[in-house]
């Protein structure tokens, strides 16, 4: 904590177990612990996860993986790595994750993104300054078999993971209905906070009930756009905005048209959606 400041301050550093902790959290980060849960504990893990989060929270999850395929047989075997680096160690599944998840929680995978190639880079860099400073190991009390040891271990790695063999993912997992901005959606900087909005289908419009605050639509094109935009600006209220999703790329100058002879005027466009 002292190392970092005055942020240090409002940092509370608790020696416990994750099934013991209390509270309510906008956001959970959980970097590299996962490889301590094991399989048998996925739905202990995430039950608390969820219990520990608010109804608008989310996760982000970092571990280091397995590929799926080779997961049943790894799981329960202690290998090379387990029995001298890491006792009591186990790769994640990211199969196994989404299905814990779906068993005993309301979060589900928002996005994920593997790291795994990135890893292998480090893992040379950290190899090449491990044997620069064979000196100083030494110095330290390490023999030649742990520096053996070591080299195999940091070579292996880098190995899995540019074979794609092992990954490091990185999984956001938000609460089921949170309305949270989340990273890479289309939302500029100036719409951080999502209105209440309701999505729909060309058919179901004239069901829709008025006092929307942002209108999400599917299918538009030239044909179906001339009845649905007096329902449009029912539906939504003062200042609302529509985006139009999948519009054919001939028919979107019509349907610009269109939704400004009604007073809705397009902001930004991009290929196949119309925002206005």
């Amino acid at each position: 904590r002292s190392r970092l400041g005055e942020a240090g301050s409002r940092i509370d550093v608790l020696r416990a177990d994750y099934r013991e902790l209390t509270g309510r959290y906008d956001k959970i980060v959980s970097i590299e612990m996962f490889e301590a849960v094991g399989l048998n504990h996925y739905d202990d893990y995430f039950t608390a996860v969820d219990r520990l989060l608010a109804p608008d929270g989310a996760m982000l999850l970092q571990t280091i993986s397995v590929d799926d395929q080779w997961f049943p047989k790894y799981q329960g075997t202690p290998d090379w790595i387990e029995k001298y680096i890491f006792p009591g160690g186990e790769l994640a599944s990211v199969g196994e994750i989404l299905k814990s998840l779906a068993r005993t929680t309301s979060l589900s995978m928002y996005y994920a993104e593997n790291w795994g190639t990135h890893y292998a880079r480090t893992l040379r860099a950290w190899r090449g300054r491990f044997h620069h400073n064979l000196a100083r190991v030494r110095a330290l009390g390490f023999d030649d078999r742990f520096i053996r040891m070591w080299d195999l271990y940091l070579a292996s790695c880098e190995a899995t993971f540019l074979e794609r063999h092992t990954g490091l993912f990185q999984l956001l997992l938000p609460k089921n209905g949170a309305q949270r901005v989340l990273f890479n959606e289309p939302w500029s900087d100036t719409h951080r906070q999502l209105p209440a909005a309701i999505g729909i289908f060309v058919g179901s419009a004239r069901s829709v009930a008025s006092g929307w605050a942002d209108l999400i639509v599917a299918n538009i094109n030239a044909e179906t756009i001339t009845n649905l935009a007096p329902e449009f600006k029912r539906i939504l209220k003062t200042g609302g905005r529509v985006i139009l999703c999948g519009v054919p790329i001939r028919h979107a100058d019509r349907v610009t048209e269109c939704m400004g002879t009604y007073g809705m005027p397009v902001t930004h466009r991009e290929e196949r959606d119309i925002w206005v």
